[in-house]
């Protein structure tokens, strides 16, 4: 066994004394396991990903936690020292993932505030 060993496609481990490991993301296998951690890589790799995010389904939790985490780091990294100009783009690119979803949890709240009313004039009868 060599001091660096390749535990799986992109993931390298440095020696067991060192408990550490390199993961390289453009080597990653595309997988939803991996989608985490294949968003923060640049190009090519993101363009995949956000192209990926786009074809599952709304209803999808993995999509909903993706988008969710991903503007959350964005929003502070800009409130900390600025975007650069990819992330800036990854934020256009993200942009109607992330409003489809609140549009349709917004959604989703009126019909259930409609069926509350509903139940609630029901009993009130």
């Amino acid at each position: 066994m060599n001091d660096t060993e390749c535990s799986s496609p992109g993931i390298y481990t440095l020696g067991k004394i060192l408990r550490t490991k390199i993961i390289a993301v453009h080597q990653l296998q595309k997988s939803g396991e991996t989608l985490w951690l294949r968003i923060l890589g640049r190009g090519q790799v993101q363009k995949e990903v956000i192209e990926e995010l786009r074809n599952l389904s709304v209803e999808n939790p993995l999509r909903f936690n993706v988008l969710e985490l991903v503007y959350n780091l964005l929003t502070m990294l800009e409130l900390n020292r600025g975007l650069e100009p990819e992330d800036r783009e990854l934020i256009m690119e993200l942009s109607p993932l992330y409003l489809e979803r609140l549009e349709n949890a917004t959604q989703k709240g009126r019909q259930e505030g409609k069926y509350i009313q509903s139940v609630a004039t029901t009993i009130k009868q």
